[in-house]
């Protein structure tokens, strides 16, 4: 079964107390965005090796729907 989350911009606390009481006694998950930018920064040093080799954000349009919506809803499949 799969599984939805509600992902609530963090400029939005009003909606993410409703959706939090509305979704309380069901399958949706409610969470705030608590990300504030990107943790990795995108700078080269020549001499030092990337300990993380990949993005581990695994769905850069949440980022980018969250700048432009007050809310995304994400199903996460098989969970």
């Amino acid at each position: 079964m799969d599984r939805i989350l509600c992902i609530v911009s963090r400029q939005h606390p009003e909606l993410f107390a409703y959706l939090q009481h509305r979704f309380k006694d069901s399958m949706v998950s409610v969470i705030l965005d608590r990300r504030m930018t990107a943790r990795r920064r995108r700078e080269i040093v020549a001499d030092a090796e990337e300990r993380r080799r990949d993005e581990r954000r695994r769905r850069p349009d949440v980022d980018a729907d969250l700048l432009h919506h007050s809310h995304v809803i994400v199903r996460l499949p098989g969970l």
